[in-house]
Parts: structure tokens; sequence; C-alpha cells
């Protein structure tokens, strides 16, 4: 049986009002008297490698090691937020607070930290401020701020859609959908891991991707300032450093890390493998949201599913509304959502008297995997189930007269087919719906890449250098035919399956438009927010289309659109233009 993580919030000395939240594995087996703080990168990366650090969370754990999987301030479950001022101070902080934390949990007599990208140079940075980080693991480390710095300016212009290397914007900085002020950008090109006041730690693993130059420069300064300097290069990091839902946890890697970290159990096998579950109690503390503060809990729920999820709810007198609102997984992110979005907006919402609960599906975050089940998986087999569950637990802890549960993309595909199975509920809000993806679905790699070709050359359509090519025969005329002979098929297709339903010779396994109807017929109060120019949205229109006008005529159905927003709102333009949409409907429409 796995070891499940116990949640806790603590602070950092100094900021009583601002908690950081962590996740501690305690050693299983017999204890090493060693400590590890999980240091994760920032940013989008962080997103990516969540579960990946859970995984190496667990492996530690299994070799008689404490650990401590931490959310820097501003960042996961932990308070404030990018725009807060002194990032790097507080993220070193927060580091400094987690082993004095980890200290207190595990009466550990030694600590060491391991540290990933931009993690693996706070680390070092808060392990030099100390005399007492015994061992460090710095795995692909950003060893100068200034160079980070550039990349994320690279990111912020290939996002959007530059390639020319123009100068630089001596503002706020937006990459991977989290804002890098620029105070934030300052203080992070003056992070320079060679000129360090002391040794961080007595003994130092230095892990380099396979996939980048080796930072011997690192190495030198580390060797010179005294410390017992160990030099890998490892595969791993980019298989790790995928979407969410690609993203592979390199289980060689850690398994050689703890070894290197306790070699004193090397060999000995993963005692997580035999053990019983440790002690999960829950963990509750009060964080800042907008003029006032909410009550947050983190738990498992679901007995041995083993199920996470966190609960925000209102505080200080303010009026509770009789409305539960559920936000489900998105695709394989976790229950943070999509770059913090759920966070946020629950915490703005418990503010408002809402009680929010996001919940990691199983195999997601901070869930359990159930027997045979895949990682990562945004469409699990027991998806339903999970939020049943997820449902059931909220109305338990809320007494919740009315319940609405949000998802986006597989989130709002699972609470569909959730109301469509008899799972009872009041509301949803379906984001960018695939309202009948499974992986391999024709939406995925058919419907919606002919859509995006379509769309393509419509764009085409309107230069002139683009019908030069076409009447002078530098065009693929036989895949252009293909194309639009497929797309032509995709809008007449539906029409004819909508025809012969209706005369009875045609009775689809997959009716879309039946089952909406059966589902808003149900009662339930339907959303639908798209992007514009979403294939979902495209997919919607010509499956559904005399049955969705039929069915947005009905007062419990909205449709709204976003323009200029991306599949999964990455931006936070999108993200700010999508909660306010959601703020304002959930003030409208529910009590």
């Amino acid at each position: 049986m796995r070891v499940s993580a116990r949640p806790v919030y603590f602070s950092r000395p100094g900021h009583d009002g601002s908690p950081l939240f962590a996740l501690y594995n305690a050693p299983v087996g017999v204890p090493t008297g060693l400590g590890v703080v999980i240091c994760p990168p920032i940013g989008s990366e962080l997103m990516r490698s969540y579960r990946a650090l859970r995984e190496l969370a667990a492996v530690l754990a299994g070799r008689g090691i404490a650990v401590l999987h931490l959310d820097y301030h501003g960042t996961g479950n932990s308070a404030g937020r990018d725009e807060d001022p002194d990032r790097i101070a507080a993220w070193t902080q927060s580091i400094d607070a987690a082993v004095d934390e980890l200290r207190r949990l595990g009466g550990v007599a030694r600590v060491g930290l391991f540290g990933v990208r931009l993690g693996a140079a706070l680390a070092a940075l808060a392990a030099s401020a100390r005399d007492d980080i015994d061992r460090l693991v710095l795995w692909g480390a950003c060893r100068s701020g200034k160079a980070l710095a550039r990349e994320l300016r690279m990111l912020r212009m290939t996002e959007e859609g530059r390639t020319s290397d123009a100068p630089a914007d001596e503002g706020d900085q937006e990459a991977g959908g989290f804002i890098f002020t620029r105070a934030t950008m300052e203080a992070l090109a003056k992070v320079d891991l060679t000129k360090l006041p002391r040794p961080p730690a007595r003994r130092v693993l230095v892990v380099h991707r396979d996939d980048m130059p080796a930072d011997q420069q690192l190495v030198k300064a580390l060797v010179a300032g005294g410390a017992d300097v160990t030099v890998e290069q490892w595969a791993g990091y980019a298989a790790m450093n995928q979407h969410p839902h690609e993203s592979v946890a390199p289980m060689e890697l850690f398994a050689h890390v703890a070894a290197w970290l306790a070699p004193e159990r090397a060999g000995a096998g993963d005692a997580a493998t035999n053990a019983a579950s440790v002690d999960v109690a829950e963990a509750a503390s009060d964080v800042p949201a907008a003029a006032t503060a909410v009550r947050e809990t983190a738990f498992r729920f679901g007995g041995d599913v083993g199920l996470f999820a966190v609960l925000s709810q209102p505080t200080n007198g303010v009026a509770r509304r009789r409305t539960a609102v559920l936000f489900t997984s998105t695709g394989a992110n976790y229950h943070v959502g999509p770059n913090r979005l759920y966070t946020k907006l629950a915490r703005d919402w418990a503010a408002d008297g809402f009680d929010v609960m996001r919940m990691d599906l199983s195999g997601i975050g901070q869930s359990e995997l159930r027997p045979g089940g895949t990682p990562n998986q945004p469409y699990p087999d027991a998806r339903i189930e999970d939020l049943r569950l997820g449902l059931d637990e909220l109305r338990r802890r809320t007494g919740a007269e009315r319940t609405v549960v949000i998802g986006l993309c597989s989130g709002s595909h699972i609470a569909f087919h959730a109301s469509l199975a008899g799972v009872r509920f009041d509301g949803q809000i379906l984001i960018n719906p695939a309202l009948y993806y499974v992986p391999g679905d024709p939406l995925d790699e058919g419907l919606g890449q002919r859509f995006d070709e379509m769309q393509r050359y419509k764009g085409s359509a309107l230069q002139l250098d683009k019908w030069k090519k076409l009447l002078t025969g530098k065009v693929a005329y036989r895949a252009l035919a293909g194309i639009a002979a497929r797309r032509a098929w995709d809008v007449v297709g539906p029409r004819l399956k909508h025809a012969g339903r209706n005369l009875g010779v045609y009775r689809p396994k997959k009716d879309v438009g039946r089952d909406l109807l059966q589902v808003v017929d149900g009662g339930a109060d339907t959303h639908f927010v798209f992007a514009d120019g979403d294939a979902g949205l495209d997919y919607l229109r010509r499956e559904v289309r005399l049955d969705l006008e039929r069915v947005l005529k009905m007062k419990n159905v909205k449709l709204s659109i976003i323009p200029g927003a991306n599949h999964t709102f990455s931006d936070c333009t999108s993200q700010k233009k999508l909660g306010e949409l959601l703020t304002t409907h959930l003030m409208r429409t529910y009590r």
C-alpha cells in the first residue's frame, strides 16, 4: 500500500498571517535520522513536475527518510500571489521555515535539501545562510539568475508569437501563465551560485541534465568553497517536464538519489511497498484572501481510495451562502488548477461566502492511484465515482443546500457524464468541454486537427501571397482537397445522423443532442463556457445543432464565449476574463 503524505501548515518567522503549506511523509521502516525538504521549480515547471516530485517523496520515505514537499509562499496551497513583493526572499525564507518544521515533525538529526531548477538555486541560497544542512541535491540547477531571466523573456516572446530578440520589457513579465514582476526579475538577476558566502552543505550532489551542457562553473565554485561534491549526469528531466498528463517520473534517478542521501539503507529495498498508510490527519489554517481571511482545510477522503482535496470556507463573520462549489481536476493538473487558477478563485469566492472545494481525481496530484490505474490519466475509469465521493464529502463538511461542479476540458467531461449517470448536483459550469472525448477519439486527433487546419486556410485566404501560390501551382492541391472533403463530412455528417435519428433509422450509441437534453431536462443549471475558436465549440455546434438551439432557449442553460483565449486559459489575461465571468455567474445564479 502506498504511503500517504500528511498535509501541514506552518509560518515563516515574523509572517504569522501568511501560512505555508507542505506535505509530510514520515519515514517508513527503520528511520535514518535524515530529513529532506523538496524544493520544487517555479511556474510552469512546477505544474508539470508536481506528481513526479510526489513520487520522489514516497521513494525517500520508503528508505527511512522524513520528507517535506514544500509549497513556497505564493505557490500551490501556500498564502500569497505572484504579484507580492520580495519573491526571491520569500521563497528562500519558505525553505528556511520548512527546515525548522521538518525538524519538529520528524525529530531528525540531519537535514538535506533536494532542489530542482530554480528550486535548486533557492535551496543553495537558503542552505548557505544556515550551518545545519548536511546534504544538498541540485538537479538542473540555475546557477545564474540572469540566464533564467533570459529564458523567461524568451518564453514570453514565444507565447506572443515573436521570433526576434526585441529589447526586453522593463515591466512585469508573464511566462507560462505566471507573473514575474519587475522587482522579481531584478532580484532574480542578482542570483549567482558561484558567489555564495559559504558552502551550502557538507556534501553536495550535482545532477546535470542530459539535454543541456553541464555547468562546470557551479561545480568549481562548490569545490573551491570546501564542499564534498559528487557530479553526475542523468536523463529524465525532459520527460518529467512535459504537460502534466505526459509527465514521466524518473524513478531510477530518484532511487539513486535516495541511496546517495542514505547510503546505509542502499539495497535495503523500498519499505513503502509493504507498509500501511501513515497517519493522514487533516490540517487547517486561516489564509489571507481579498480584504479578509478564509479557512482552508486540506484532507483525504474516500476511505481506502485515498482522494485528496482542499476546502476553502468563509470566516470572520462573512455571511455563508447556501451553495458549495466543487472544482474537479483539469487534465492531469493537480488541485490548484491550471497555473493556480482554482486556488485564487476558491479563496476569492470563500471571501464572498461560498464553500469551495478543489479535489484531485484518483491518480492525479496527491490522490492515490486505484489498483490497475494509470497515474496522470485525465480520464480515469473511476472518474464518475471519484466525483460522487467528492460531492458527498463536500455536503458532509459544509451542509450546503446546493452544489455546483466546475470543470475545464476533462473536468467538464466528467461532470457531464456524472450527471448522465445520475450523480446529483444542482449546477455545472462546463469550460471548453469535449463531451465525448476519450484518448484517441476523433475530436483530439481528427475533428480538432481538421478544424485547426481549416482555420489556418481561412486565414490564408485573406493573404495576397497565399493566392499567388495558389495561382502558380505552389499549393498542395491534393492535401487541401482532402482536408476540405473531410471537413465537409464533419459538417454534413451530423445533419444526416440527426435526420436519421428523427426518422428512426439511425440509433447511435453516442448521441450528444439526446444526452444534452437529458442532462438539462434533469434540472441542473448548465453554463457552457468556450474560448472563441475552440474545437469543442465547433464540435458542439455541429453535432448538436438543432438540439442545441432548443437547449439554449431553456432558462437553466447558458452559453458564453471568451475571445482571445486558448483551450486551457493558460495566460493571465484569459484567466482574468474567465474568473470575472465565473464570479458574475455564481453571484447572480446562486445564493
